[in-house]
């Protein structure tokens, strides 16, 4: 008879627990998926579940996994499809809505600047380059760059980056220049009574590319909540090259000597490569080298580089759709 009576409350209990496990939609962007990938969550385990790994990743938020429950991802739907407990639920709301706050977005400013020797010295620059300025030091030295002449701000382009990524941005223009050559000696007179002389044929090989120009990298990293932003950054300004002939000497006979015409271009550039720590706002002044220009003489060139977060408002909250 107790044998009879156990069956029963056996299936009681099942249908009793079944019960309790709740399931719930949770619309979710691509972005909250990929963080198993991250956390190495995005592989199949020894199970051969991939949602068991994904148990495995919200159990570390102090998620429980009874036995009937469940999650799952419907691309199509960008749903989460979670079966659980109330009370589970309420755990994995906390931990999705921490996985779904919105990047940190970083926005980075860089004012190319070229002054000649009397307004660098006029601006008094050599003590500026390498120090940081406040927003407001920045924007009373801009005017007074504004003002002098002898300044020029050649450029000022922006780059929005997340947390960790390397951001680009270029204003340039590509010289395509040979690096190989093939000189050949040739007589053109050979065959003929004409005086002897002596020619070269010059053929290029081999090309190169050097991008001329604005170009400026930058991976940003830091968190807001402790007022600080770190930069890995590349400013760099290429100037229009000029040219120098590395030809050797050809005889020419009673026509007189020449050069075989083998130009090579000369590139006048300013770089730095750097890691910088700063607060939201603040502005750091690199460079300060100088560069005898074509056309403009010499020039010293400054990089006034300004680092700020993008705020983006998270969302209110993330509805689960039973």
């Amino acid at each position: 008879m107790k044998r009879l009576l156990l069956l029963p409350l056996l299936a009681v209990a099942a249908a009793a627990d079944d019960a309790a496990l709740v399931t719930k939609y949770y619309p979710c962007a691509p972005q909250i998926v990929d963080c198993g990938n991250v956390v190495e969550t995005s592989s199949v385990s020894s199970s051969g579940n991939l949602w068991d790994d994904w148990k495995t990743f919200y159990g570390s938020f102090g998620v429980e996994w009874p036995e009937g429950a469940s999650i799952q991802y419907i691309p199509y739907l960008r749903n989460l499809v979670v079966r659980n407990t109330e009370e589970n639920h309420a755990r994995f709301l906390k931990a999705f809505e921490s996985l779904s706050r919105p990047p940190v977005l970083f926005r980075t400013q860089i004012h190319y600047c070229a002054f000649t020797p009397e307004a660098f010295e006029a601006l008094d620059l050599s003590e500026t380059v390498g120090t940081t300025l406040g927003p407001a030091e920045w924007k009373a030295l801009r005017k007074r760059i504004a003002a002098t002449e002898g300044a020029e701000i050649l450029g000022c382009p922006a780059i929005v980056a997340a947390q960790d990524s390397q951001g680009t941005v270029k204003a340039v223009e590509e010289f395509i220049y040979p690096t190989e050559f093939a000189v050949k000696a040739v007589d053109p007179a050979a065959g003929t009574n004409a005086p002897a002389r002596c020619a070269a044929a010059v053929e290029p090989r081999s090309f190169q590319t050097r991008e001329v120009g604005q170009i400026f990298q930058v991976t940003p990293r830091g968190t807001p909540e402790l007022g600080r932003i770190s930069l890995d950054i590349m400013p760099a300004l290429v100037l229009r090259p000029t040219w120098r002939n590395y030809g050797p000497p050809v005889s020419g006979g009673a026509a007189g000597g020449t050069e075989a015409k083998l130009e090579q271009p000369i590139f006048p550039a300013v770089a730095v490569v750097t890691s910088l720590d700063l607060r939201p706002g603040d502005t750091v002044a690199l460079g300060g080298e100088a560069l005898d220009e074509p056309g403009a003489g010499r020039r010293f060139h400054v990089f006034f580089v300004t680092a700020s977060i993008i705020d983006i408002p998270a969302p209110t909250e993330h509805p689960a759709t039973p």
